[in-house]
């Protein structure tokens, strides 16, 4: 077995176990009673008052964690750009750079259970649950633009974004990635409910991804399919397991990030035309069997229309960033033509 496989595998363990310690150690938390739930903006899981040492740990953590994280990647990113001037780069090798964030992720992710064993709280009371929501789906939107020129935006077919917006993306997208995944994962207390644990698995395999910089791995068509599929499953169990109010509403998860798997994802896998028409063939089928009403899901096909809410948003956003950098090209390329007064 490769070193690059050894501390791929080697992470993936720790990582796993961690989710079983937050399961063996989370059973023992000590709740006082949560405040009723408010609809889908509020956030359950949070002790009714905020005091002073949850919110200066979880804060502190989040802030150390993240800026830690920031300053391994700008010294990778520095370290690779000397490497390439001096045409000595090699993609494919572990580097200090990717054993630091590794420690760094497995250090604050041990920190933060026990965190939550002390204080419980850390950053819900102070930010509101959308921001960890839509964060994470920035984060994919990001993706969607880096492979965009691998696997297209709609049934394999490659969407003209304009090359300044995919350059910028492609400088920074790490830097917000990274932003994103940490506050998430330091928003949540590390409870046990199947949400939440499959959560902090989702965060642990994104992490695992920040330290394969530079390395093969980090590129792989599969890995980076599994990365965004999860979201999938986060989603749907999360909607499943929150309770009353929004329990009936998982189809919207399942079947929206499942629209864009079937008409965006699956092209990455270069799977044959049959293969792709069969997923979606089998997607629409799952659609009408659940909105038809008749398996038990509080759902009718005059509801389907909520199933374009996630792509709708995601590609929507997709687009916004390729009209503002098709705008800002031809601005840039016009300013170049004018000639300068005399």
């Amino acid at each position: 077995m490769t070193k690059n496989l050894i501390f791929f595998y080697g992470a993936l363990l720790f990582f796993s176990l961690l989710v079983g310690a937050i399961w063996f150690f989370g059973r023992n938390w000590v709740h006082v009673p949560f405040l009723p739930d408010q609809g889908p903006l509020w956030y359950y899981w949070k002790l009714p008052e905020p005091t002073f040492w949850p919110r200066f740990t979880g804060w502190s953590f989040f802030l150390l964690h993240l800026f830690i994280s920031w300053f391994i990647l700008y010294k990778a990113k520095r370290e690779k750009e000397r490497a390439v001037t001096a045409g000595e780069a090699k993609y494919g090798e572990l580097k200090w750079y990717n054993y630091a964030l590794l420690v760094t992720h497995m250090f604050f992710g041990v920190l933060h259970l026990i965190q939550t064993s002390i204080w419980y709280d850390t950053l819900a009371h102070d930010t509101p649950v959308w921001l960890s929501q839509y964060s994470v789906i920035l984060m994919l939107v990001l993706i969607m633009i880096l492979v965009n020129s691998k696997r297209g935006l709609f049934f394999g077919y490659k969407l003209p974004i304009p090359q300044l917006v995919v350059e910028l993306v492609r400088k920074y997208h790490s830097y917000y990635i990274l932003l994103a995944l940490i506050f998430t994962f330091w928003y949540h207390p590390m409870e046990i409910t199947p949400g939440h644990l499959i959560g902090f698995f989702y965060m642990f395999l994104l992490m695992l991804q920040s330290t394969l910089l530079y390395t093969k791995q980090h590129l792989s068509r599969y890995w980076i399919f599994i990365l965004e599929i999860m979201v999938l499953f986060h989603g749907t169990t999360v909607a499943i397991g929150q309770g009353t109010a929004t329990r009936d509403v998982w189809p919207l998860f399942a079947f929206g990030f499942g629209l864009i798997a079937v008409c965006t994802q699956i092209y990455l896998l270069a799977l044959p035309k049959w293969a792709n028409i069969s997923l979606q063939i089998m997607y629409v089928l799952s659609v009408l069997a659940v909105y038809s009403g008749n398996i038990g899901v509080k759902r009718t096909y005059s509801q389907l229309y909520e199933l374009s809410f996630i792509p709708v948003t995601e590609y929507g956003i997709v687009l916004i960033l390729a009209g503002i950098g098709a705008i800002a090209t031809y601005i840039i390329r016009k300013s170049a033509r004018k000639p300068l007064d005399a």
